[in-house]
């Protein structure tokens, strides 16, 4: 390889690697959400069970 075609390579990789790590955060971002919209629901209804009984 030549220095020039070597430091395109380079780059395109970092870009590659840039990519897949932010299409990462996001995707982590969102399954994070919906993991604690799931928590919040089965606590709420954990709740709502305690609260029918000691009526």
């Amino acid at each position: 390889y030549n220095c020039r075609e070597w430091r395109m390579i380079s780059e395109l990789m970092n870009y590659g690697i840039l990519g897949i790590w932010t299409a990462t955060l996001l995707y982590d971002k969102w399954k994070f959400q919906k993991d604690m919209k799931r928590v919040i629901q089965d606590n709420t209804n954990a709740l709502n069970k305690l609260e029918m009984r000691l009526r």
